[in-house]
């Protein structure tokens, strides 16, 4: 990803060395992908560790539930 950006900054800079708006706006669709393809991720991994969460709270339950029995 990182030598994809930086590629891509080289050649834009070639290609816009005297217009840096044109520079930037090259940049934006990029950018764009890049921060949807992290919040996906985070999203992701925000989904699991809940899942987790949950997954854990049911176990406790179901052991303090087995101590009250065996008690």
């Amino acid at each position: 990803m990182i030598k994809k950006y930086e590629k891509l900054k080289c050649k834009l800079a070639e290609k816009y060395s005297k217009n840096r708006i044109e520079y930037r706006i090259g940049k934006t669709e990029f950018v764009k992908e890049i921060t949807e393809a992290a919040k996906k991720s985070l999203l992701v991994t925000s989904y699991k560790i809940r899942a987790k969460l949950v997954l854990d709270q049911k176990v406790i339950s179901f052991l303090r539930c087995r101590q009250i029995f065996i008690n």
